[in-house]
């Protein structure tokens, strides 16, 4: 049996009620797709799915867990991390999560989406002006085009927001101030030692060096800190360094690479 994915089952909690529903309906998850939920006949009973998050680096042979079916894995393609899809019997079985990697999850999915959103939004007003000289079947086409990339774009814009509100909730649980601190790569380009010194002296004092390497002639930081944006932590970092504009480049809101 198939089942079309449900817009609020994007949210785990909301997928893992889901799962459990239709097993105590005699369904058990094989395979959850891209649109479609994968079920076979099973003795309908209470039962505990667990979803949980893990490095893709970590091999699908080493997720094994006593008293518990793994069912599949599923990469997210725009993040190092995959979901693992686990059965338990037992309904009173559960697994202890990493809720701040999950807190992770929900933040990045929806800086993701909204900013799919926006490009979208501004290539659809925006758009490219349509010659006179085309037919009415190539117009109407085109405008079709921008008909469902509109719809497209209200729906990821939605789903960008059910992402949020998961992430202000789970941040509140956990006590946490949802995109206080941001993770920011910072790229110095011919440091001297003694500016290497001030640097990490700097991003101590500033927020939290996460990892540090150099390539070359570039140094390489990632520092966690509560400095709200790139273009001020710019200003921080030609302060105290005293630096030319063009050797520092910093980007916001990444993933480090392990």
């Amino acid at each position: 049996m198939r089942c079309l994915i449900s817009h609020k089952n994007r949210i785990l909690e909301n997928e893992k009620d889901f799962l459990e529903e239709q097993h105590r309906r005699g369904f058990k998850l094989t395979k959850r797709g891209w649109l479609f939920y994968h079920f076979t006949p099973a003795v309908p009973g209470e039962v505990a799915y667990e979803i949980d998050l893990l490095s893709k680096k970590i091999a699908d042979d080493d997720l094994a867990i006593d008293g518990w079916e793994m069912i599949e894995t599923q990469s997210i393609w725009y993040k190092r991390l995959k979901k693992v899809y686990y059965l338990s019997s037992d309904p009173e079985n559960r697994l202890v999560v990493d809720e701040k990697l999950r807190l992770h999850y929900y933040s990045r999915n929806s800086v993701f989406v909204n900013t799919f959103a926006v490009w979208l939004c501004i290539f659809i007003f925006l758009g490219i002006p349509i010659p006179t000289s085309w037919s009415d079947a190539v117009i109407n086409a085109v405008y079709l085009i921008y008909f469902m990339s509109l719809v497209l774009s209200i729906v990821v814009s939605i789903r960008a927001r059910v992402f949020k509100l998961s992430a202000t909730s789970l941040s509140e649980k956990l006590g946490l101030c949802e995109e206080t601190f941001i993770t920011y790569f910072v790229q110095i380009k011919d440091l001297t030692n003694k500016e290497k010194n001030e640097a990490d002296e700097m991003f101590s004092i500033i927020g939290n060096i996460q990892q540090y390497g150099k390539e070359n002639n570039v140094d390489y930081y990632y520092v966690r800190s509560a400095v709200p944006n790139s273009k001020k932590l710019r200003q921080e970092v030609l302060s105290v360094l005293s630096i030319e504009n063009e050797r520092l480049d910093i980007m916001s809101n990444v993933d480090m690479i392990n």
